[in-house]
């Protein structure tokens, strides 16, 4: 019995804002992917639509958080789906971070 595909839509999503960045960086539920030189250019000129960016990891899952410097915004590549799910995670996160919230 043949089964109907799901479609998947993949796309840069916004998923945090300067302040919530800000946060999790500064509590370090945010880390900066490291880069191989190698790649450096190349990753440059790929993403070069985001103007001055940087790669971070967090808890949410394996996908990489783009920092836009232009645009003051994360953005992941994913479904909305998977957008809501990290959105939430974030939010969870931020909450929860600052000192008094436990």
């Amino acid at each position: 019995m043949a089964t109907p595909k799901r479609i998947v839509n993949l796309e840069w999503r916004p998923v945090l804002n300067w302040y919530e960045f800000s946060e999790l960086k500064m509590y370090d539920y945010i880390t900066e992917k490291k880069r191989k030189t190698r790649l450096a250019l190349f990753e440059d000129i790929k993403y070069s639509d985001f103007g001055l960016h940087a790669f971070y990891q967090g808890g949410w899952g394996p996908e990489p958080l783009i920092w836009s410097l232009n645009a003051e915004q994360g953005f992941v590549h994913c479904s909305e789906a998977r957008q809501e799910e990290i959105q939430q995670w974030i939010r969870d996160t931020v909450f929860n971070c600052a000192p008094g919230n436990d």
